[in-house]
């Protein structure tokens, strides 16, 4: 497994991880590429993907991560983020699918759940959002996007008092998180 320039895919798959902890999406994609073209495991196909996705190029990101499902079907963030790709792409079905696959593995899971009940928001189904939001904010109560869901929510059956509970809950989480709070 050594051929990359000398560089193992660990090595190669540790470069990536740091550059995307700069946010530099690209070049990670670019160098965990190079070590998926010569090894193939489901962490080093799941960082390709998220790169891809920090890159804006979800399409591919799909591929990666839907392999990397297939190689590691127990880990609830992997469909996670392969419904977030999906999301990305306007592909609220599969997203959903990819959603309540990572679910039944991890019925709190806390990523899972905002991202589902956004979806369900987006598509009018505000009871089905709303239980969602429940079940989040129960298993996870200092949840920002949670929080922040639920106020939307609330705006959109017209309480902005409950509303404003809710985003000032968030506000006091993360004053500064400026994306969450008006994404």
């Amino acid at each position: 497994l050594i051929g990359l320039g000398g560089e193992t895919p660990a090595i190669l798959n540790g470069k990536g991880s740091a550059l995307l902890a700069l946010g530099r999406w690209q070049e990670a994609a670019d160098v965990l590429a190079t070590a998926a073209a010569e090894y193939e495991a489901a962490p080093l196909l799941f960082n390709l993907g998220y790169a891809e996705l920090g890159a804006g190029a979800a399409q591919k990101a799909v591929g990666h991560l839907a392999r990397a499902v297939e190689l590691k079907q127990d880990d609830p963030r992997l469909y996670y983020y392969l419904a977030f790709a999906y999301d990305e792409l306007g592909e609220g079905d599969r997203a959903e699918q990819a959603l309540a696959q990572g679910l039944a593995l991890n019925p709190t899971h806390a990523e899972s759940l905002s991202l589902s009940a956004h979806i369900q928001m987006l598509r009018g189904r505000i009871e089905q959002a709303r239980q969602t939001l429940a079940l989040l904010l129960e298993s996870h109560p200092g949840s920002l996007e949670g929080l922040f869901l639920q106020g939307q929510l609330e705006m959109l059956n017209f309480d902005a008092q409950k509303a404003l509970e809710y985003l000032n809950r968030a506000h006091q989480l993360a004053p500064n998180d400026v994306d969450t709070l008006i994404a």
